[in-house]
């Protein structure tokens, strides 16, 4: 604490803070930090600058927070290999006799690590890909990624994976329609309400609280009857053009936009055809299944950076990071 306030963690001192602390000496201090979490090099701090600030303050550095109540033994000695502490770090949780070790790949590409030995990996462990997540430093990387491991055939979210832009108009109404029709799930009916209400005000500019109301769940079931007769008589690419005309149509009827924004829902599907054009995806074999993959991110390898993914629980994590030179 600095004068009764909280100070910034340690990830977020730049050159400019301790310039700043330097300046309320005569203040207390109560500082926590880890110098090897991966959050600095997200944002761009530098740990570095901790240590000299403690001299300056003459703050005490004998005291350590050492317990791990996260990973499991096997995990912590492999933390202390890249990163040792004084004293070193112990597993303390529930987890800590956790008997499976991590697994150290070199020498290949991300792609080639995750092809030839994580997915197969799972597949031997009878882990679920729903149930595994790929992670990175930064989401450049995992953008590139996404885009070879959707060729492979293997399904994906997180960034990179949709093969058009997320912000189209229609997207994700129609995958949330999608998912309902190939994988209906107990939270369906509130997710397609969600983005049926957000594909409402992006066309509109205007709110329409009624969607969670009587008449919003009949154009709901409306749509839903819709999306499942085309899929049994259309394939995916054209299910796009069908459906969206289709929700343009029912929205306009139930008065929720005029005629003018009815054809927008048609145009967005456009533009998410040529954005899977551009990305070379093989629209003729799209399926529906693909297009509901996005509603249903449990039938799919989970894609995500690790300061994002700080908190979450999943039974089996690669950690990818490009090959030294």
């Amino acid at each position: 604490m600095v004068s009764g306030r909280r100070i910034p963690r340690h990830h977020r001192i730049t050159d400019r803070n301790p310039e700043a602390l330097h300046r309320a000496r005569r203040s207390h201090f109560f500082m926590v930090g880890d110098l090897a979490q991966s959050i600095f090099g997200f944002t761009g701090a530098r740990p570095e600058l901790v240590a000299p600030f403690g001299e300056v303050v003459g703050a005490r550095n004998d005291l350590s927070l050492s317990e791990n109540f996260r990973s499991s033994k096997l995990i912590v000695e492999h933390a202390e290999r890249l990163f040792s502490r004084d004293p070193p770090m112990t597993a303390n949780g529930r987890n800590k006799d956790f008997p499976v070790a991590p697994i150290l790949v070199r020498g290949l590409t991300i792609f080639q690590s995750i092809t030839e030995h994580f997915l197969p990996k799972l597949q031997e462990l009878e882990i679920p890909l729903g149930e595994a997540t790929i992670l990175a430093k930064d989401w450049f990387t995992l953008t590139a990624l996404s885009r070879s491991l959707r060729e492979f055939g293997t399904p994906i979210v997180g960034p990179g994976a949709r093969p058009y832009r997320r912000s189209r108009l229609f997207a994700s109404l129609a995958e949330q329609l999608c998912g309902a029709v190939t994988d209906p799930q107990p939270e369906t009916t509130r997710q397609l309400q969600k983005a049926l209400y957000h594909a409402i005000q992006d066309a509109t500019g205007q709110s329409s609280p009624n969607v969670f109301n009587f008449r919003g769940r009949v154009t709901l079931v409306k749509l839903l009857n819709k999306a499942r007769d085309l899929a049994q008589v259309m394939s995916a690419i054209k299910w796009l053009d069908g459906m969206s005309r289709a929700t343009g149509e029912i929205l306009y009827l139930e008065d929720y936009i005029d005629r003018e924004q009815s054809g927008l829902f048609y145009a967005s599907a456009q533009e998410m055809k040529a954005d899977m054009k551009r990305q070379e995806v093989d629209v003729d074999n799209l399926t529906i299944d693909d297009l509901g993959l996005f509603a249903s991110p449990h039938r799919a390898l989970r894609l995500s950076t690790i300061h994002y993914a700080k908190g979450s629980r999943v039974r089996c994590r690669s950690h990818s990071r490009p090959a030294s030179k």
